[in-house]
């Protein structure tokens, strides 16, 4: 059991609930399931402790509950000193083995328990309510040392082991000793109930990189992989590129003697009025890189020292460089990283790049910075109000920022911002990047879906090209890529984005708000129509549209074509006088319904039936029959649909009166109540949707449309929309997911990979599958109506689908 110990006047910290998107509420609820019925939570009443949480969408299209404990918990904790152990210790306990083996734990700190004490300091708040994790989630910052020390404890007495974090590394002399400390460590991790992850554990190895050092059966030496940046970065091909790796070397200038001389060649290069890159050049690049690759630069890691993490990134490469900086003042490099950027990467925003460099950094060097408190230097100032310890997770910036931001969260840093003039030592490795599999920009996911329609939606391609022909977002998505400016270069139009300009991002050529569509001018009238398309309330209009789309003043837009819609105008009610006493609201989807008849509506009657629990509503063209037996019909329909009722509240019409009607409900065992005689107002769920109802349709068909389609366009609406009651969908309440819809269309879609990716599996078979049979072929088959089967000759009479035939064998087919 793990325990949190806070500051001793440390005050709990309880923050309001965010806003989630529509969008997005179904996978919260999902997950927050999931992870109580895995024990990760529990539902919790009342706590003085709240952290908000931030949904940070993964690959698969499910969500990901990540709690901002930096503004809440963290800083109340104390926090244990103790050490991670340095790489001579690590060696040390390894010395004498002939192969290593190394075990990954999965999911590391969702394996601690906490205790009961320290639960309510990790209770979450959503707009579902309280819960508290019973396991020790990521981002706590105590996590690291005090996962480091139980790990210890875990394996303590064991020979030839050593831990580093999650990381568990293991010998022996021989195979035998070696495998007899494998089984050792095993039955310890079985005996604490933790479990590793097969796919990032390694057996039997030569060698093992750790920290930075390779560990094999002769000793310990250094990584290539510390200075592959630097001896691997290519010549300059320009003197942009020159000019930044002169002021790299002249970062580390004090550790490089007699560097006027080495360099004279490069200088004069630099100076030329025309870039010309002669052998002599080349000489002197060369040695310069092995100069700053060598001990005389290059410093050891030493966990006394302070640690710095500095990051950069161009419009081709990341780069990050891991030093200590010693009381002095002076800073020398541990190691060097750089990674080359795909090309169809480089027109990313310059924030996601810059958040990207320090992203790399963080994975390149995770295992020298988790568990120790570091100094984190950018030269992009918007991220350190981003990824800033104490800053919020914002809930606009594209959801690749919030996994980013998630991510820092778990380590200990001061961020701080520094002049790009003075961070020359990151900005030529950036210019100058070699290849590296780290990843960085993982995509970004949209589950996109549609519905039928005789009026085409706009898709994410209309939006990409429409924005690519707004002037003024065309100057927004280049600041976008580049920077704003700070001078008054930036047109009056595009100011109206400056103050969300560090959260916009772009994706497949389309600008993003967070998870919204920044609508291009000429889009945004036929985005209000369909908005309004079945005439439904300003505050709906709005809720769809902050799952889906958004531009300067959109709030005012709606607003205005909702109070001048004639047809809405012209068919507004007056509002209820008089307050009601609802019915108690049922825990559970079809429970008790509630019915009425409407009409007649362009000469045809209704059968309505709303669902008190979840507000779900049907309604059904009776024609002109509205009979007991006709409406028994439709009754019996609905039950074998959505089972069968407890309560049925109806009015006292005729149809529900009767004793057919009477007698089908209590052969079924359903309860039936009738309203108060004049009174509709007591079958207030009915009635109050026959009013929607009416009203809806009457101004939908004014715009020509027949009551058919009248119908199912505002059924479809009103069931996908969120109701003012529950704050869900009523298809969500009845059915447990949400109606795909027509602006799931606005945003690029997965579908598109997905294909692409399918047609790339195909075209590398390589040769697999080739054969294409056509009619007449003969071939030979399996005949499975005989015991065997035997193998037969037969002849294709017929193509059915790429790899379906029909085939002759005999007279049969």
């Amino acid at each position: 059991m793990l325990r949190l110990t806070l500051k001793e006047n440390a005050k709990p910290v309880a923050l309001k609930v965010r806003h989630v998107a529509f969008a997005l509420r179904d996978k919260v609820e999902a997950e927050l399931t999931r992870l109580i019925s895995l024990g990760h939570l529990e539902k919790a009443e009342v706590s003085e402790w709240a952290t908000p949480i931030v949904p940070i969408l993964k690959s698969d299209g499910s969500v990901r509950i990540c709690g901002d404990f930096k503004l809440t918990v963290n800083p109340c904790l104390v926090i244990d000193r103790h050490p991670l152990p340095l790489i001579d210790e690590i060696f040390a306990n390894l010395q004498g083995g002939k192969t290593f083996s190394q075990l990954d734990l999965a999911h590391a700190y969702m394996q601690v328990n906490v205790d009961e004490a320290s639960r309510d300091c990790l209770t979450i708040i959503t707009h579902k309510g309280l819960f508290r994790y019973t396991k020790l989630p990521e981002g706590v910052a105590s996590g690291p040392t005090d996962f480091q020390k139980k790990m210890e404890m875990c394996l303590a007495g064991i020979p030839k082991v050593s831990v580093y974090l999650d990381n568990i590394f293991c010998t022996g002399t021989t195979d035998k000793e070696h495998r007899e400390t494998l089984e050792k460590v095993c039955r310890k991790l079985q005996d604490c109930g933790l479990r590793v992850s097969k796919k990032k554990c390694e057996f039997f190895k030569k060698e093992l990189d750790i920290l930075g050092f390779i560990i094999d059966k002769d000793g310990l030496r250094k990584a290539p992989s510390k200075v592959t940046a630097m001896l691997g970065a290519p010549r300059p091909i320009d003197g942009k590129q020159l000019a930044s790796f002169l002021g790299l070397v002249t970062y580390y200038s004090r550790f490089l003697p007699q560097r006027a001389d080495k360099l004279k060649p490069l200088y004069e290069c630099a100076r030329a009025d025309k870039f010309l890159w002669t052998p002599e050049c080349d000489r002197a690049f060369e040695h310069i890189k092995k100069e700053l690759a060598s001990e005389r630069v290059l410093a050891h890691y030493d966990p006394k020292q302070n640690l710095v993490l500095a990051c950069d990134a161009s419009t081709y490469g990341l780069a990050a460089v891991l030093s200590h900086e010693y009381p002095d003042g002076t800073e020398r490099p541990i190691a060097f990283a750089s990674k080359l950027i795909p090309k169809q990467e480089f027109s990313r925003a310059i924030l996601d790049k810059e958040a990207g460099a320090i992203v790399f950094g963080l994975r390149k060097f995770y295992n020298y910075l988790i568990g120790r408190k570091f100094t984190l230097k950018t030269d992009h100032k918007p991220l350190t109000f981003i990824f800033g310890p104490r800053a919020e997770i914002p809930a606009t910036i594209a959801s690749r920022l919030q996994r980013w931001a998630y991510f820092l969260s778990g380590f200990n840093f001061q961020i701080s911002y520094v002049k790009s003039a003075e961070n020359s030592n990151c900005d030529a490795l950036s210019r100058l990047p070699v290849a590296d599999d780290t990843p960085v920009f993982d995509p970004e996911f949209n589950a996109i879906n549609f519905i039928e329609s005789g009026s085409e939606m706009l898709k994410a391609s209309d939006i990409a090209i429409e924005t690519d022909r707004d002037a003024v977002l065309r100057e927004v998505a280049k600041y976008v890529r580049e920077g704003w400016p700070s001078t008054n270069t930036i047109t009056p139009e595009a100011r109206k984005f400056e103050a969300k300009g560090h959260e916009l991002s772009i994706e497949k050529k389309c600008l993003f708000w967070g998870n919204r569509v920044v609508t291009p001018t000429a889009l945004r009238a036929p985005i209000l129509r369909e908005l309004h398309a079945s005439h439904v309330g300003m505050s709906k209009m709005k809720m769809t549209a902050r799952s889906y789309v958004w531009w300067p003043g959109i709030n005012s837009d709606i607003e205005n074509i909702a109070n001048a819609c004639r047809i809405c105008l012209a068919e507004r009610k007056q509002p209820a006088k008089v307050p009601l006493t609802p019915w108690p609201w049922p825990d559970k989807p079809w429970t008790r319904i509630h019915s009425d008849f409407l009409g007649p509506l362009a000469g045809h009657m209704f059968l309505i039936v709303v669902d008190a629990h979840s507000k779900w509503s049907e309604a059904i063209d009776m024609g002109s029959n509205t009979q007991a037996g006709k409406t028994i019909i439709e009754f019996r329909k609905l039950f074998a649909r959505f089972g069968l009722p407890r309560h049925v509240v109806t009015d006292n019409g005729r149809q529900y009166a009767s004793n057919e009607f009477r007698d089908f409900l209590a052969r079924h065992g359903i309860k039936q109540t009738f309203t108060s005689p004049y009174h509709p107002a007591t079958n207030g769920a009915a009635e109050n949707f026959v009013g929607t109802f009416k009203d809806k349709i009457t101004k939908i068909m004014k715009e020509g449309k027949s009551l058919e389609h009248a119908v199912n366009l505002f059924l479809f609406d009103y069931r996908s929309k969120e109701h003012c009651t529950t704050k869900r969908s009523p298809a969500w309440m009845m059915l447990k997911r949400e109606l795909h819809t027509r602006f799931d269309l606005l945003k690029p879609c997965v579908a598109d990979d997905v294909e692409k990716s399918m047609q790339a599996q195909i075209a590398a078979t390589d040769g697999k599958r080739r054969v294409s049979p056509a009619e007449g072929d003969a071939v030979m088959v399996d005949d499975h109506t005989v015991r065997g089967p035997k193998r037969v000759e037969a002849k294709i009479t017929k193509k059915l689908l790429p790899v379906t035939y029909e085939i002759g064998v005999g007279s049969t087919k």
